[in-house]
């Protein structure tokens, strides 16, 4: 990573709105969840990408907005529903939608868990599955027993996430699949998506050096591999990509306990992409909606300063953002 990259990073809450508004066209599929179904749909008949939607919006701040963002994710789900692929699959049947505590309840520590399962119940019924996006730490502890009480009640259509970052996701992870911790589902019915964290937290709490949080991430994917739950592999940090890969292979886990995840716009990734689908692995793609996508903009690039440094560049001198992906059509076997 160059100290351009890393003064890029640095300089984006100086950089004008409008840049990162052109920035943000790249991370963001449109304004509308038409616009995201529509990104799904050509994202899987193109490259066969699975999908989980995102309905961009944290912090509502009056009832009336709560129930507004909880019937949007009910219409998003009723719409993945309907759709079908070039191929004549339900669209429902690739993409999952994904949530923010602070998206769809006022206070997440008395409103959460009921809105929670009104929407993971609905979206029962139409075999989407609901991943809950784990926030900044004032929310960690309320997001994991929301979680929790989620698989407790039987959601087999229901994820959660945790942050490497953080120093408590060690012992989070072995609390909430302790061996003799009991749930009403198999274990491999259980997702779990591994982040790093893009978080400003403070230091007392969480790691900020950039080697740390790699290690921490290892060790995480391996932890949650042995607890038996399915592993939702979120990074565009290709060399631990390849170690997850390397991971499943010698242990001998089968690609239906685990999954790669990218966000739309970041391409690194995809040069991992033929050992990914060598091991038969799902690739999901974060497909985001939402008319205000500065603040989301923002926190994808000060996470990866590599890719702000790109983007700059990109905007002085014309490249692209984006690597050539190569079309299903198109791809070879890694080995003959």
């Amino acid at each position: 990573m160059s100290a351009f990259d890393n003064g890029v990073a640095s300089l984006l809450p100086i950089i004008p709105r409008f840049i990162v508004g052109r920035v943000a066209r790249q991370y963001i599929a449109g304004e509308t969840i038409e616009d995201g179904i529509e990104r799904i749909r050509t994202n899987y008949d193109t490259f066969g990408d699975d999908a989980t939607l995102d309905i961009l919006g944290e912090f509502v701040r009056n009832p009336s907005q709560a129930r507004e963002a909880v019937q949007h994710y009910e219409r998003a789900i009723l719409l993945l529903a309907q759709g079908h692929t070039q191929g004549g699959r339900k669209v429902s049947e690739i993409t999952t939608v994904s949530l923010k505590a602070t998206g769809i309840c006022i206070n997440p520590s008395k409103e959460l868990t009921p809105a929670l399962e009104q929407i993971v119940s609905y979206a029962e019924q139409f075999g989407v599955g609901v991943t809950l996006d784990m926030e900044n730490s004032p929310y960690t502890s309320l997001t994991l027993a929301a979680a929790q009480e989620m698989w407790l009640r039987g959601h087999r259509n229901f994820g959660a996430c945790v942050q490497a970052m953080l120093d408590r996701t060690e012992n989070d992870v072995a609390e909430l699949f302790a061996p003799d911790a009991e749930y009403p589902i198999a274990r491999k019915d259980i997702r779990v998506r591994i982040v790093k964290g893009i978080y400003r937290e403070s230091a007392d709490i969480a790691s900020r050096d950039r080697e740390e949080i790699r290690k921490r991430y290892r060790q995480r994917v391996r932890q949650l591999l042995d607890a038996g739950v399915y592993v939702e592999i979120a990074t565009h940090d290709l060399p631990l990509i390849y170690d997850a890969l390397n991971v499943v292979r010698e242990r001998g886990i089968p690609a239906s306990r685990y999954e790669f995840q990218s966000l739309l716009g970041v391409n690194n990734v995809h040069k991992a992409e033929p050992e990914i689908v060598e091991m038969g692995a799902k690739r999901r793609v974060y497909i985001p909606v939402g008319k205000d996508g500065y603040g989301y903009s923002v926190r994808r690039l000060r996470e990866n300063p590599e890719i702000a440094g790109h983007v700059v560049k990109s905007l002085l001198f014309g490249n692209m953002l984006n690597s050539k992906r190569v079309p299903l059509s198109e791809r070879r076997p890694l080995r003959a």
